[in-house]
């Protein structure tokens, strides 16, 4: 950080608070991935043990007495 007469000059990493990297992207894509592993497993897991065979769909007839 600088000044130039009644200016303040800082750089990027300063006014972010931190350093450029890649370590929050690798957080996000592996988090990202691990989602989408667990929601495949969930997904293909219920489908394997769904007694719902598709045929087609019956809906019980209520008469008036």
């Amino acid at each position: 950080m600088h000044r130039e007469g009644e200016e303040i000059h800082i750089t990027t990493t300063e006014a972010k608070g931190g350093n450029k990297g890649s370590f929050l992207f690798q957080i996000l894509v592996i988090s990202l991935a691990v989602i989408v592993v667990v929601f495949g497993g969930l997904w293909l897991f219920g489908s394997a043990t769904s007694t719902n065979t598709g045929g087609p769909v019956t809906i019980p007839t209520v008469t008036a007495t």
